[in-house]
């Protein structure tokens, strides 16, 4: 064998034998993987993780956390737990991304909802927390904790965005899954939803909070411009509802507001014009007949004032300003006999509503000196009294089967 055979034989010898170094090293790196794979997977302390989270290291469980999920992906507490780490360190957006890894059939999927409506609320972002919640109240999973206060947390949205009827069925969905004492409460809410109108100028702040936390949020933008309107801003809340308009031409809530904005500017024959533009599902609102009979008032056509309103108050019976409408319009037409009788509704109406405000008032008052359950008693049967006058058959039946709280020392306040 010539020298030079021999040097190529031994370098052949040392690639072989380093080929099975780096092989064995790989084999053995892979083994070490799965081990350590296998060692999370058996070892994870998920009381030492809490614990770690409690105390404020959030980063020390963040890493073992992220080791888990990698591992072991189907594990929604593992999950939750790194959203609470996440949020821990004010990473609110990778709390939201994390939570999302839950399973849509995970059981634990409705608290992954819930804390992701929560988060987005921090941001500010009412709309996607609207969606979170909604989905977590949906979900075939939810518990009536959960549902409790995503239902609350919809309330609130709904009556900052000024959305009465979404605001209605959430606190009656409340009122459905709540204990006694805090249906009650729902049905104070209730009240209230039919005698205060929250200061517009407080809403409108808290709906520009919205729309900086979200610019597209289209119904908060919608809602600023009926405070404006309400707050007699009628030029900045006609530019924010027309901007609103442009962007979605055919949508019934912007087109809603802008007829109330044209209404209280003022012009009624641009009002009329508007009118003949509206979509047709504004036809099942009573506000949009209630606005064509005033078109058809002022254009002196008192035969299609009264079809208008006709309309509207099989929309809305309990309206007493519609009543009160008509039996003028019918006044005009020299139909006495319907005329006398809307306006005895129209007066009906409006003392069931004064005597609901006058027994509300007096419930208050009576829970605030912690009066006895008697007492209170007598005020909830005329608040119920009040409601089956208003035509409000479930708002009385809640009133009067409701019990109020005992008695106690310290008032149940």
């Amino acid at each position: 064998m010539s020298a030079s055979q021999a040097r190529a034989g031994g370098v052949s010898k040392f690639i072989v034998s380093m080929a099975l170094a780096v092989g064995s090293l790989i084999l053995s790196g892979l083994a070490g993987y799965a081990a350590t794979r296998a060692w999370c997977r058996n070892s994870f302390d998920r009381s030492l993780v809490s614990l770690l989270i409690d105390s404020g290291h959030y980063g020390e469980a963040e890493q073992m956390l992220r080791a888990r999920v990698l591992d072991v992906p189907s594990d929604a507490r593992a999950i939750l737990l790194l959203a609470r780490a996440l949020a821990g360190m004010d990473d609110v957006r990778g709390c939201i991304e994390t939570l999302e890894l839950v399973n849509d059939h995970s059981p634990m999927k409705p608290e992954a909802l819930l804390r992701q409506g929560q988060a987005y609320l921090q941001l500010r972002d009412a709309q996607h927390a609207e969606f979170a919640f909604r989905r977590c109240v949906q979900h075939s999973d939810v518990d009536r904790e959960t549902a409790r206060i995503a239902w609350a947390q919809l309330a609130g949205l709904f009556g900052a965005k000024d959305r009465t009827d979404d605001l209605r069925i959430a606190l009656w969905s409340l009122h459905e899954i709540v204990d006694e004492r805090a249906r009650i409460d729902v049905q104070r809410q209730l009240v209230e939803l039919s005698l205060v109108r929250q200061e517009p100028k407080a809403r409108a702040e808290q709906l520009k909070s919205f729309i900086a936390g979200n610019p597209h949020d289209f119904e908060a933008r919608v809602a600023l411009g009926l405070a404006y309107l309400e707050s007699n801003a009628i030029e900045d809340g006609m530019r924010i509802i027309r901007e609103c308009l442009d962007s979605k031409p055919l949508d019934p809530n912007a087109w809603r507001a802008w007829l109330r904005a044209v209404y209280q500017e003022g012009d009624l024959a641009k009002l009329a014009q508007e009118l003949e533009s509206a979509p047709r599902e504004l036809a099942e609102q009573s506000g949009y007949w209630k606005l064509r009979a005033l078109v058809a008032q002022e254009n002196g056509d008192w035969d299609h004032a009264d079809e208008c309103l006709a309309k509207a108050i099989v929309i809305s019976p309990g309206q007493a300003d519609l009543h009160g409408q008509r039996a003028i319009v019918l006044s005009r037409l020299k139909r006495t006999t319907e005329a006398d009788q809307e306006g005895q509704t129209a007066r009906q109406l409006r003392d069931a509503y004064a005597a609901l405000r006058v027994a509300y008032e007096d419930w208050l008052q009576a829970k605030a000196a912690n009066s006895s359950t008697e007492s209170r008693a007598t005020i909830a049967h005329r608040i119920a009294q009040a409601y089956q006058d208003l035509g409000l058959a479930r708002e009385a039946r809640a009133w009067e089967n409701s019990t109020p709280p005992a008695r106690t020392d310290h008032g149940d306040r």
